[in-house]
């Protein structure tokens, strides 16, 4: 594992504003894909057996985590899917994949370059580890975990309720920024 700095807001940025009203579906075999384009679907694969690194993630049976196997089927979205074929994997949808089209936008990018100019403003001014500048880096971590919150199951404890409830999503989340966002990273 490596821990990459500031991956998830370079990731984010790299996303365009989406374009709910254009959806389309793709079946067959995967044979060419643009990393950034908002596709994202069920697909058999099969790396070559040489494969030192196969990169398309796999739910581990037994609940482990995350295997990255030679062969099998796993829902994938196009940075992945993108690599796979890089690595000379063959690909075939199981179900239609769905592609999203996007708007020649960047608001999410706007928001965090506004965010990390303060940052650097905050560390410039009070030090790195001051509080303002610790504040604006949680800021800039803070929002991929709300475009995903409510997205994976998680519960929380209420006290105002005395019970386990679902993490309701936020007002920001967005399935497909999230999906994207992790799918760059890995």
């Amino acid at each position: 594992d490596f821990d990459l700095s500031g991956a998830y807001p370079t990731a984010m940025a790299m996303l365009r504003n989406v374009d709910f009203s254009r959806v389309t579906t793709l079946t067959g075999d995967v044979i060419d894909i643009n990393p950034l384009d908002f596709i994202f679907g069920y697909v058999s694969f099969e790396f070559p057996p040489d494969t030192m690194y196969p990169c398309l993630p796999c739910k581990d049976a037994e609940g482990r985590g995350l295997i990255f196997p030679l062969k099998g089927e796993t829902y994938a979205s196009a940075p992945e899917l993108y690599l796979a074929l890089r690595l000379g994997a063959k690909i075939r949808w199981i179900q239609p994949g769905i592609k999203v089209a996007a708007f020649d936008k960047h608001d999410i990018r706007d928001a965090l370059t506004d965010l990390l100019k303060a940052r650097a403003e905050a560390k410039k001014m009070y030090g790195k580890g001051s509080v303002q500048e610790v504040m604006l880096k949680e800021e800039i971590n803070s929002i991929y975990g709300k475009t995903a919150q409510g997205l994976s199951g998680k519960r929380n404890y209420s006290t105002r309720y005395d019970k386990v409830e679902n993490t309701p999503p936020s007002n920001i989340t967005q399935p497909v920024f999230a999906a994207m966002t992790t799918s760059i990273v890995r």
